[in-house]
């Protein structure tokens, strides 16, 4: 197991956002943090804008360009993830980091992303845990947060529209 160096960190959050967009049809927004801390990415649904109903437009310009300018507004659901990569060297490797709580305790929607991540392939292994932090403080079985990489586009979606 090697810890990864800035460099192959940013590398594991870049290539958890390629997996995070893949599947969910750019229904979801993925940032950084502006700040360095120990929120890495900050995942958010995109705006979805209502269309106003068709109603008689005179030659007012006014009207005209009210009808362009109605929108709604996008909603505040946002997930916080702290990601937490290796390097695996050894194909036993067990996954250890130490994750400071206190860093963590104010954040809501706070989420642990732990993975393995692959030099030689550039990617992430296909097994990953997300887990809420909630459960991190208080459980020692995470097996239940076990998902695949494939399927963490749509588990985030589901989790911003159950909030």
């Amino acid at each position: 197991m090697k810890i990864p160096n800035p460099k192959e960190k940013e590398d594991i959050e870049n290539k958890i956002i390629d997996w995070i967009i893949k599947d969910v049809s750019d229904r979801l927004t993925v940032t950084k943090p502006e700040e360095a801390g120990a929120i890495d990415l900050l995942i958010k649904k995109k705006a979805e804008y209502a269309e106003k109903p068709k109603e008689k437009i005179k030659d007012n310009i006014f009207k005209k360009i009210q009808i362009f300018g109605f929108s709604k507004k996008p909603g505040t659901k946002e997930i916080k993830i702290s990601v937490n990569g290796q390097i695996r060297s050894a194909k036993d490797d067990a996954l250890k980091k130490d994750i400071d709580i206190a860093k963590l305790q104010d954040a809501k929607n706070v989420y642990l992303l732990f993975v393995f991540y692959d030099a030689v392939k550039q990617d992430i292994e296909d097994s990953i845990y997300l887990l809420p932090i909630e459960k991190f403080k208080k459980d020692a079985d995470f097996s239940e947060f076990l998902i695949n990489k494939n399927d963490l586009g749509q588990t985030l979606l589901g989790l911003i529209e159950s909030k």
